[in-house]
């Protein structure tokens, strides 16, 4: 209870205090993007480090040198909590904007720090709208802006990762940029596991991994159309890993309610049907 209400109490304060900065960074931006945004990442990130702190999050990261450090790139995760940005926001080394849900652009002052970090908002139920996002998100790669996007369009309420939407594979296939798999295990624990009951936030252990890169230069019509499921495969296989590290590394309270029955949210039997694997018998 006293981690939830400190890390509500911090978020509060930060977008308060922070807001003559923000409108001093939301005005560079219009001069500067890529300088406005490596000083709303380094004040984000901060901010972020220390919510992970407060709510008890202990992150293990992994395959950071997959990342190439010369040229843009197209991050895909799996996403099963709003945890997810927060654990590879800090992560990110140079300009990267994610791919968010349109409700986002609503909320005031969250939505000033999202502007600042070139966040593109999605509309889905816009069909125009939503083609000049991908046309912008091209436009972007193509200027050296990586992009990160979550193809399940939406967060996952169960163990398996949901059907992958078509329009993250368009950018991939028009750009040409390298595709980074990013696999993150027990996001939901920290946070959303607990809705609507009381505490809000939980201590848990995440791991966080970047695949290697998969390229998609030169790639003609139908290997493209093959993009979804290679990368959900490679998603699948890295969150398995992911699981048999977790089991390592995870507090004996988690390990204690995972073999008590409490799901995992990346459940090994779960990713090996998202792979295309037989769950192994009982």
């Amino acid at each position: 209870m006293i981690r939830s209400f400190l890390t509500i109490l911090f978020v509060v304060l930060f977008l308060l205090l922070t807001s003559p900065l923000l409108l001093v960074l939301w005005l560079w931006h219009k001069a500067s993007p890529n300088s406005a945004w490596r000083i709303s990442h380094r004040v984000l990130s901060w901010a972020v480090t220390v919510i992970q702190r407060l709510v008890g999050v202990r992150l293990i990261v992994c395959g950071l040198e997959n990342i190439p450090q010369d040229r843009a790139v197209i991050y895909m995760g799996n996403h099963r909590s709003f945890f997810d940005v927060l654990c590879t926001l800090p992560l990110l080394s140079g300009p990267t904007s994610y791919i968010g849900k349109r409700e986002f652009a609503r909320i005031p002052l969250l939505s000033g720090w999202m502007s600042c970090l070139d966040v593109l908002f999605l509309d889905r139920k816009n069909t125009r709208e939503g083609l000049k996002m991908v046309l912008k998100a091209i436009d972007m790669l193509e200027r050296g802006h990586s992009i990160f996007i979550y193809p399940e369009g939406s967060r996952a309420k169960t163990d398996s990762m949901l059907p992958f939407h078509g329009g993250s594979f368009k950018i991939a296939g028009k750009s040409g940029a390298p595709i980074i798999p990013v696999a993150i295990t027990n996001s939901s624990r920290a946070l959303e596991d607990q809705f609507p009951h009381l505490p809000w936030t939980r201590k848990s252990t995440l791991i966080l991994t970047f695949g290697p890169a998969i390229e998609t230069a030169g790639l003609d019509r139908q290997t493209i159309r093959l993009l979804p499921s290679q990368v959900r495969t490679r998603l699948a296989g890295m969150l398995l890993d992911n699981g048999e590290l977790w089991k390592q590394e995870a507090s004996t309270r988690e390990l204690r309610e995972f073999t008590a029955g409490k799901a995992s949210p990346s459940n090994p039997g779960a990713s090996q049907q998202d792979a295309g694997f037989s769950p192994e018998p009982q």
